[in-house]
């Protein structure tokens, strides 16, 4: 994590991470009872990555979406990223040994653990916050998601802005 907010505080940029259980590439991969109601804190997986996609490359953040699949699953021309067309996002598997060691929220599917969905928005300052997404996620609960998280990211340029000094033109002699 301290590395995420030094490469914020260097490039001036804000970096979100965002939690997924999944993605899958297709239905034929989900695990059995993935879509049962049971465990529907497990599903629209899709739509929140979709919303972070578009929302987050306006603000030029650097987005990393986390899950537990590995990085030839995520990467490559018929990886994840390229099957979903998210070309913006960044990828980062979170191992056993990431899970435990950053204590990331997981959740159980046919006895088998995925990280549950939160989100981390860091700004450029250092200064973070974590926002949890409620579910059943669907394409209105990831845009009222992404739109606290840019709430949070934009406060502060918002503030700095009002703040500023007006500069008026000096009179000609």
């Amino acid at each position: 994590m301290a590395k995420l907010i030094a490469n914020a505080e260097a490039t001036g940029r804000a970096i979100v991470l965002t939690a997924t259980p999944g993605p899958f590439k297709d239905a034929k991969e989900l695990p059995p009872n993935w879509m049962t109601s049971a465990n529907v804190a497990a599903q629209g997986c899709t739509p929140q990555l979709n919303a972070f996609e578009s929302a987050f490359f306006a603000l030029q953040a650097n987005v990393y979406a986390i899950n537990n699949k590995t990085s030839d699953y995520q990467c490559g021309a018929n990886g994840l990223l390229a099957v979903k067309k998210l070309s913006h996002l960044k990828m980062i598997s979170a191992s056993a040994a990431l899970q435990t060691a950053w204590h990331l929220p997981t959740i159980s599917v046919d006895e088998q653990n995925y990280l549950a969905r939160f989100s981390i928005a860091i700004k450029p300052d250092g200064s973070s916050q974590i926002f949890m997404l409620a579910s059943p996620v669907n394409q209105q609960t990831a845009a009222e998601h992404v739109q606290k998280i840019n709430a949070f990211l934009t406060a502060r340029l918002e503030q700095d802005l009002q703040q500023a000094p007006v500069q008026h033109a000096a009179a000609p002699r």
